[in-house]
């Protein structure tokens, strides 16, 4: 928390650097800060900073750290999702691909899985299969030791159930997210382990199901809440709201799905807006 309370005075610093052309320094800076950037949702500033640094790698024939800011910023543009910020981050992961050499295999797989991403975001469902493949050969010709591997293909294994889920194909879905529990436990990474729980209760109420979300639901919410990553937190409101609905509980899924529009605006995700506003009109004509 403390990161967040001096967040104006730590860019100030870095925007300082950016001034004084301190490449290297703001480099110091990043790498800490990188990760909690990403969980306390300030993703302007994020992109902002990461512009600047992949121009200076560039000038400097730094390619191993352009490769990693442009995937970065890569990333953290598929999130908010409009056609000219997804156009933006499949040009920087086409680049990637092109600069592949200078990048670690779990490097490379993270950038063939953010393709893959787009590729789900632009409905090419059997493009994203191709690179969720080519993602996990890579893990697995990789020297990564289990737990380094688990966490890689915990992420990974999130593209892949999430391309199932927007094909409509649940069970394949869900059989994914089971994976991903189990890969994610293995790594002992607490955050994915909560993400992973979000999207099989969310999996299974798309089955109707809302009895087998139960212990998902109720068990990583509190976690999901002090880990306090803003994205985590709203997918999980949004399959409260879901939850509730197919429960009969038409004000407190209302008063979820209201939270959730809520959090999803101020995180500007596009297309979970949509998706909020569209549910929340369902429930003011019943």
């Amino acid at each position: 928390d403390y990161l967040e309370q001096d967040w104006s005075n730590i860019l100030a610093a870095m925007h300082w650097c950016i001034e004084q052309d301190r490449y290297d320094d703001l480099i110091v800076f990043w790498n800490n800060v990188r990760d909690f950037t990403h969980i306390y949702s300030f993703w302007a500033d994020r992109l902002n900073l990461l512009n600047w640094m992949i121009v200076q790698a560039d000038n400097q024939r730094d390619y191993p750290a352009a490769v990693q800011f442009m995937y970065d910023r890569a990333f953290t543009l598929t999130l908010t999702g409009p056609a000219t910020r997804l156009e933006e981050a499949d040009a920087l992961l086409q680049r990637c691909w092109t600069l592949r050499q200078y990048a670690s295999p779990a490097l490379q797989a993270r950038v063939a899985a953010l393709i893959a991403s787009v590729c789900i975001k632009h409905g090419k469902h059997e493009q994203a299969h191709q690179w969720l493949d080519t993602g996990e050969e890579l893990l697995q010709s990789s020297d990564l030791e289990p737990i380094e591997l688990a966490r890689e293909r915990t992420s990974l294994l999130f593209d892949r159930g999430e391309n199932w889920l927007t094909m409509g194909d649940y069970v394949r879905a869900q059989v994914v997210f089971e994976e991903m529990l189990e890969q994610a436990e293995i790594s002992g990474w607490q955050r994915s382990i909560v993400h992973a729980q979000n999207w099989l209760a969310y999996t299974a109420l798309m089955q109707n199901n809302p009895e087998a979300s139960k212990d998902s639901l109720w068990n990583g919410w509190p976690v999901a809440i002090r880990i306090k990553e803003r994205r985590l937190s709203t997918y999980f409101k949004r399959t409260f709201a879901y939850y509730y609905q197919q429960i009969g509980n038409q004000a407190d899924a209302l008063k979820w799905a209201e939270d959730a529009l809520d959090s999803f605006e101020r995180l500007g995700m596009s297309p979970d807006i949509r998706g909020m506003l569209a549910l929340i009109e369902q429930l003011q004509a019943t």
